[in-house]
């Protein structure tokens, strides 16, 4: 590793010292003052391509639970329009710069490094393109502060490991046990190729090795990863919670809006599910300001009825059915 090189990762880690410094002062003034102390914040974070989803995640959810917008990167004009739109909302904009750069964007594991910074008791977070259709599910939404980690409906299977673990499209943390888990091992919710030392040491519990990780094809532990391994390690639990697939939904996919070098019908056609959903959104009078983002959706079909015609089997599948119920919660 040259001198250049490592003068860059310091000047990196500082920006990302500040900026995570910066951020958290302001979550905690803005945020704590204006949140309902008996409710359980619901956050959403924002990028730009992303924004047409909003409109459509200020559905109401149980009285025991607040959304709040988090905006990462997202621009001043579409910051006002959605202030203007939903007042009744809290919206929140994350400083992505030091030098105001409009184009920065803080990574979704900072952002949640920094909440679970600021906030002491349980939250949640939500990934824009994840869906609850009934607000029942909040009723099944509990968590034991003393021994689980984590709850949420959606989990994953390692490459090579027999446990779960959860996936991040919708989560209620534990900022408790994380800061426990956090400064035992020196881990955070960051992505991280390698472990230390003693974490290393507690993971191979689980069988994991240097070099080996939950899923083995990224090569890193993604966002949170390291610390689910390390609270299981630990005898903590995460709590499975009903509802994946029947009232809560997961689109994802956002990179395939501006893809052609995709096939379509990948994973029981899920790159063709995430355009026609977005051209249907897209579509909807709320958001005529967004349509001209995705020219080349449009221009690719010109319309979600004729994605419909030109692939009459993407009709019949699960994904497509997936959409129309969320859809249906719209109205």
């Amino acid at each position: 590793m040259n001198k250049k090189h490592i003068i860059s990762q310091v000047k990196q880690q500082v920006r990302s010292l500040l900026l995570s410094s910066i951020n958290q002062r302001k979550l905690k003034i803005n945020l704590t003052q204006k949140l309902d102390s008996a409710r359980i914040p619901v956050f959403l974070v924002f990028v730009p391509e992303l924004v047409h989803l909003a409109p459509f995640q200020v559905n109401a959810l149980s009285s025991e639970y607040e959304t709040i917008f988090l905006l990462n990167g997202v621009s001043l004009e579409d910051e006002e329009w959605l202030r203007d739109q939903f007042p009744e909302i809290i919206i929140q904009r994350l400083i992505t710069s030091l030098r105001k750069n409009e184009k920065s964007i803080l990574g979704h594991a900072n952002v949640i490094d920094d909440l679970f910074s600021v906030f002491q008791k349980p939250f949640c977070i939500q990934d824009p393109d994840c869906f609850i259709t009934d607000p029942s599910f909040f009723d099944r939404l509990g968590l034991d502060i003393e021994s689980e980690f984590a709850a949420g409906p959606f989990t994953k299977k390692p490459t090579n490991h027999g446990h779960a673990l959860p996936d991040t499209f919708f989560l209620k943390l534990n900022p408790t046990i994380f800061k426990k888990i956090s400064r035992k091992y020196l881990i955070s919710a960051r992505p991280v190729t390698t472990l230390p030392e003693k974490a290393l040491q507690t993971a191979s519990l689980l069988g994991y090795v240097q070099g080996e990780f939950p899923e083995q094809f990224k090569g890193y532990f993604d966002t949170l990863q390291a610390f689910w391994v390390l609270a299981l390690c630990e005898s903590y639990r995460f709590r499975k919670v009903p509802g994946a697939g029947r009232s809560i939904f997961h689109i994802g996919g956002s990179s395939y809006l501006h893809r052609s070098d995709i096939s379509l019908d990948h994973w029981d056609y899920w790159p063709l599910s995430v355009q026609y959903f977005n051209l249907r959104l897209l579509e909807m009078p709320q958001n005529v300001r967004f349509r001209s983002r995705f020219t080349k959706l449009f221009s690719d079909y010109g319309s979600s009825g004729a994605l419909l015609e030109m692939y009459p089997e993407f009709n019949y599948g699960r994904r497509f059915a997936e959409c129309e119920k969320i859809f249906e919660s719209f109205t």
